[in-house]
């Protein structure tokens, strides 16, 4: 993203746009779980995905194919996901909107990181990047739990009063994502247990090979 921005001469801007799309996944994270249960929870989540996905529009609008294909991916996205405000969506269109969000998760990972391997010197918008790419990681693996849960309502022993809320998804993603593990929440169905064991495995992974590359720039600058 931000090398075309850079070639453009707006690496300011750049930067703007990957720090408010990390502060936009990290509100996501803090905010959300703090009204689950309520229309505000949907309105606020739904509001926090459309401007993180507008972050990310931004960003790239001088690349026109990943402006059209990000377009293709986050218009039905968020579309259902305003729909999900005020109607509920069926179990096959709400596994398809999961499907949409874990794809556009992953495709700007691919994006960040691709970017991240081309820099030449770490700077503020490098990390502002890494930060978004390990957020992000964690929101596609919360898409790829709803999904199974929402084909398989048995693939997970979650506690009664977390059954049926969306924010226990984000919760168990991202507490795996970082292996904490706490056991509150397991997997039961082999599906369930396949998803999580390569998301434990991709989040060390991710910090390893970061540090590794963040090392090689600060050599290479000295």
């Amino acid at each position: 993203m931000t090398e075309s921005l850079d070639n453009k001469g707006n690496r300011q801007h750049g930067q703007y746009y990957h720090v408010s799309l990390t502060a936009l996944l990290f509100g996501i994270l803090l905010i959300h779980p703090l009204f689950t249960g309520s229309i505000v929870a949907k309105f606020v989540l739904s509001t926090l995905f459309t401007l993180m996905a507008l972050s990310v529009g931004v960003s790239v609008w001088t690349q026109r194919k990943l402006r059209v294909v990000l377009a293709v991916m986050t218009v039905p996205w968020l579309g259902l996901t305003w729909l999900d405000d005020f109607v509920a969506l069926g179990p096959a269109w709400d596994i398809f909107r999961n499907a949409l969000l874990t794809v556009f998760m992953l495709f700007v990972v691919v994006i960040l990181m691709t970017n991240i391997m081309k820099v030449q010197v770490a700077t503020k918008d490098t990390m502002a990047q890494a930060a978004s790419a390990y957020l992000m990681l964690g929101m596609a693996w919360t898409g790829l739990y709803s999904m199974v849960m929402r084909a398989d309502p048995t693939a997970f022993n979650v506690p009664a009063e977390l059954a049926g809320q969306w924010h226990w998804m984000i919760y168990f993603s991202f507490t795996t994502l970082t292996t904490l593990g706490y056991g509150d929440i397991t997997p039961l169905s082999p599906l369930a247990r396949s998803l999580v064991l390569v998301e434990a495995v991709i989040g060390p992974l991710y910090l390893a090979i970061l540090v590794a590359r963040l090392v090689a720039l600060y050599q290479r600058k000295n």
